[in-house]
């Protein structure tokens, strides 16, 4: 699937890096988040939606027929453009231009590129524009730079970026729907509480009453270490709500 909108200005296109994978909390650059948001064009949006499937029957066989097995991770592509050319008249436009094209840039790359200080890991990524939010990290990014002044610096870059679904948050997809049909037990450790449990096995917290008559657990607030607590499939749990 994909947008274009050539040169249409967004002064809200955001990539903020965070520190782990849960993206709970954003890197620091001084006081502030580690993010790209600069006024900007985009010239193309694409979003890729894959399906990995297998076949069911051998290949003769009358049910020889393609079944989904799994989804492949998302992928996001987006062609920036970085113009200190005074083509657009926007007050913020005329603000980003006072910061030269190299260094923003530069700042682009600080942010989506590999992380220096974790033995050079990719950053945990979150792209924002508009009502679209992509945890990912950057795949590749071609950077093109056009249009120079006298004294030979840059005065426009393209940069096409692709962004690839984190593959974190698709194992823990994988993990949630294993959790919600099978049985299991967990036994408690310090800070454990049904709640926490109930958040972890089914993506939601609102299942720890439930959890509390299955298990015939009286004083809820008072889990002591050790605890076995057994979990049923969800459809299965449902029944004790």
């Amino acid at each position: 699937m994909s947008i274009k909108n050539p040169l249409a200005q967004i002064d809200n296109l955001k990539i903020t890096a965070y520190k782990t994978k849960e993206r709970s909390i954003a890197k620091k650059s001084g006081k502030d988040d580690l993010c790209f948001k600069t006024a900007v064009s985009v010239e193309d949006f694409s979003q890729f939606y894959g399906i990995k499937y297998k076949q069911s029957g051998g290949i003769n066989t009358k049910k020889n027929e393609a079944k989904a097995a799994k989804n492949l991770p998302r992928k996001l592509q987006i062609t920036i453009i970085l113009d200190n050319t005074n083509l657009f008249n926007a007050d913020l436009y005329k603000q980003e231009a006072t910061i030269s094209i190299v260094s923003q840039v530069n700042h682009f790359l600080s942010v989506c590129y590999l992380d220096e200080e974790d033995h050079y890991s990719p950053q945990f990524l979150v792209v924002r524009w508009g009502d679209t939010s992509f945890d990912c990290k950057l795949e590749s990014s071609d950077i093109k730079y056009s249009l120079f002044d006298t004294d030979g610096n840059p005065l426009r870059a393209t940069i096409r970026a692709s962004f690839t679904e984190d593959s974190n948050t698709e194992k823990a997809a994988k993990k949630l729907q294993s959790n919600t049909n099978v049985t299991k037990e967990v036994i408690t450790k310090s800070g454990d509480s049904l709640t926490s449990i109930s958040k972890e096995m089914y993506g939601s917290a609102s299942f720890y009453l439930a959890l509390a008559k299955y298990n015939q657990i009286d004083h809820i607030r008072n889990i002591k270490p050790g605890t076995k607590i057994r979990t049923l499939p969800l459809e299965e749990l449902k029944k004790y709500v």
